[in-house]
């Protein structure tokens, strides 16, 4: 049984997430997904 990555409709599912999937990546490769870093950006331009 051969593992197709390419392969679009493989039952493979890749461990990162595309962008465009709504789906939060895995806290492995990102502890700050890219909605926390947003938060944490207009909160530090709020406070100063």
């Amino acid at each position: 049984m051969e593992k197709s990555d390419s392969h679009p409709h493989s039952a493979y599912t890749p461990a990162i997430p595309p962008k465009n999937s709504r789906a939060p990546p895995p806290k492995a490769t990102s502890p700050h997904g890219a909605g926390m870093r947003k938060l944490n950006v207009m909160e530090m331009l709020f406070r100063s």
